[in-house]
């Protein structure tokens, strides 16, 4: 936004896990990203999401789409 090149404002980002147990959180410690089965960095802005980068450990669909 400083630099003078185009854009249409801010972003924002979120760090989602997925524990051994399957339950998803938000904004996990260090130690919890470590064991977690899904991690996921989602960014966006007000009107849509603009990048998702995830690892996972063998994980299904449906924990994708969850």
């Amino acid at each position: 936004m400083m630099s003078g090149a185009p854009f249409e404002g801010p972003v924002s980002g979120v760090r989602i896990i997925q524990n051994q147990e399957g339950q998803f959180i938000f904004d996990p410690s260090f130690e919890e990203e470590l064991s977690a089965q899904l991690n996921l960095l989602v960014a966006g802005t007000l009107d849509a999401i603009t990048m998702v980068e995830s690892s996972a450990k063998e994980v299904s669909e449906t924990s994708m789409l969850d």
